[in-house]
């Protein structure tokens, strides 16, 4: 070989890969419906949808979905710790199905919660959904009572707002030229029937004590039964008015307290005062 001689050799450098950079987010969850109605007992679902928000370079993650806030007295799925996972792809939607279903003897009214997503991935990154509402809701009474008759009668309440820590009265007249033979109350939140006997008597009154110990808006609904002209029973017919309501509060005690409770009080006072004036009495002897 010709040590003269120069050797060119073609050389192409080649770039390193590029790894694409991770950056995590907090997932979007949103929920519909965000309201609905249903009667105590009734399973009603709320379809949540997941969104993955990480870069490109993350890759497929995984999220942990449950209720939370689950109310008093509900059965909520899926809820903690029996959550519920998803996977997806970065820029990706999901959805999970979230199923509240209340008791059978719980209070009509509102009931708010919501469903979270957790990021595992990304430590404790999170996002909850806009409040959800389940209004729970007690149908009227389908059936009637289930003998005699009536003509006419009244409903009312010795209250419209209560304490769980108090009773109140809810009280029917029933009125019949020709006799009542009893009275009804149907209380909704339980669905149960109470009777009253009248002994055919034209106009006849009684008053049921009750004690509502849960927060919420109960409904009672009146019936009466009477006699036609010949004696016989007539057909059910409501009260006027059909039904009233009764705002039940938790712990709050109301201003309009009876005067019995009142009169016992002013009593225990003056006995105390009696006490300490007859101490102070026998220290001066």
């Amino acid at each position: 070989m010709d040590s003269n001689k120069t050797v060119v050799a073609n050389f192409s450098p080649t770039a390193p890969p590029i790894t694409p950079v991770c950056t995590r987010s907090a997932p979007t969850i949103t929920m519909s419906p965000l309201i609905r109605e249903g009667v105590p007992g009734q399973v009603l679902t709320y379809t949540t949808s997941v969104k993955n928000n990480d870069s490109a370079g993350c890759g497929v993650s995984r999220f942990e979905v449950a209720i939370t806030g689950c109310p008093l007295k509900f059965t909520c799925k899926p809820t903690h710790p029996e959550k519920q996972e998803i996977s997806l792809e970065p820029n990706s939607t999901g959805t999970v199905v979230a199923y509240l279903t209340p008791a059978t003897d719980v209070s009509d009214g509102y009931y708010v919660f919501y469903v979270t997503a957790y990021h595992p991935s990304a430590g404790l990154i999170y996002a909850k959904t806009t409040p959800g509402t389940h209004i729970v809701k007690r149908q009227a009474p389908t059936s009637t009572p289930p003998v005699d008759g009536t003509t006419t009668g009244t409903l009312s309440s010795s209250v419209t707002t209560a304490s769980s820590v108090q009773t109140f009265t809810i009280t029917i007249t029933g009125k019949d030229t020709d006799g009542v033979r009893g009275l009804w109350l149907y209380r909704a939140n339980l669905g149960t029937w109470s009777y009253y006997g009248c002994n055919n008597q034209k106009e006849c009154t009684n008053k049921w004590t009750i004690a509502e110990t849960l927060p919420g808006k109960y409904a009672y609904y009146g019936y009466v039964t009477g006699n036609d002209s010949s004696g016989l029973s007539q057909s059910p017919v409501k009260t006027s008015p059909s039904e009233i309501y009764v705002n039940v509060v938790l712990g709050r005690i109301s201003m309009n307290g009876s005067q019995q409770e009142i009169n016992n009080l002013s009593s225990m006072i003056a006995s105390l005062k009696d006490i300490i004036d007859n101490l102070l009495e026998s220290f001066k002897r």
